[in-house]
């Protein structure tokens, strides 16, 4: 009875090496794609969320009654970055940030009793950052949005354990077919682990763009690009992921 051999082939073993350095900088290049954010009191957007906020409030307010009707502007609450970190928003979400409240966690006479969803923006940064974090409670007028919202929070709640099955996913699929033609398979699986968020994210910046054609502000080509590079930032962890799961998952191959 002959035993099976594998072997390394070492030019995968290299891409591998390279894809994993890509995975461990995934952070800093999303922050890179995101620097449109870092506006100022001394060097604010030409044009600001603080001037565009009741106009794109109230272009919510209508969007999200035509999704589901009984929506006032009492729902949501626009918060500089000092307030909402006081209100217990973490300080790498507070310059941007749509969060759903629990209102059984809100005690009775709190300012945020009622109040569905706390956006957090800074006010020097472009409107249509507003309007995507507006787009997110859009999102979540509907059943299905909510749904996915619903999803979402749990695969960001699922900790290590999670975080290990995003990792996972595109190096078993890829070990698991034959050959190392399989890279569509590996990036499927690591996109559809990320999907929730991706979908979330997409779709908030389509409702974004909706909201400030409603405000009579339609986007400039410099405001969709912002809004394109935001959500590029979203993609690259699982496209790094799933990159590094076709090079890993075919490391060994059967001579």
């Amino acid at each position: 009875m002959s035993e099976t051999e594998y072997s390394i082939d070492p030019a995968q073993a290299l891409a591998a090496l390279g894809t994993g350095s890509l995975v461990v900088g995934m952070d800093p290049l999303r922050k890179f794609l995101l620097k449109g954010r870092s506006y100022t009191r001394d060097n604010p957007n030409q044009y600001p969320a603080k001037e565009a906020e009741e106009a794109l409030s109230q272009a919510a307010v209508r969007r999200l009654n035509e999704i589901n009707p009984g929506h006032t502007r009492a729902d949501f609450r626009v918060v500089e970055p000092g307030l909402a970190k006081r209100f217990g928003v973490p300080a790498q979400s507070a310059n941007a940030s749509n969060t759903k409240l629990d209102q059984n966690k809100i005690k009775d006479g709190s300012v945020l009793s009622g109040v569905k969803n706390l956006i957090a923006v800074n006010p020097h940064t472009g409107r249509e950052t507003l309007a995507h974090e507006l787009g997110h409670s859009v999102m979540q007028a509907s059943r299905l949005g909510d749904f996915n919202h619903a999803l979402k929070q749990r695969m960001r709640s699922g900790g290590t354990l999670m975080e290990a099955a995003k990792v996972a996913a595109p190096i078993l699929g890829t070990a698991l077919i034959p050959g190392s033609d399989d890279l569509a398979t590996a990036m499927a699986l690591s996109y559809a682990m990320h999907a929730p968020l991706l979908i979330d994210e997409a779709g908030a910046s389509l409702e974004g763009l909706g909201l400030l054609k409603r405000a009579d502000m339609p986007a400039n080509q410099a405001q969709k690009k912002r809004l394109a590079g935001a959500f590029l930032s979203y993609m690259v962890k699982p496209t790094l992921l799933g990159l590094a799961g076709a090079q890993v998952g075919n490391l060994v191959d059967k001579p």
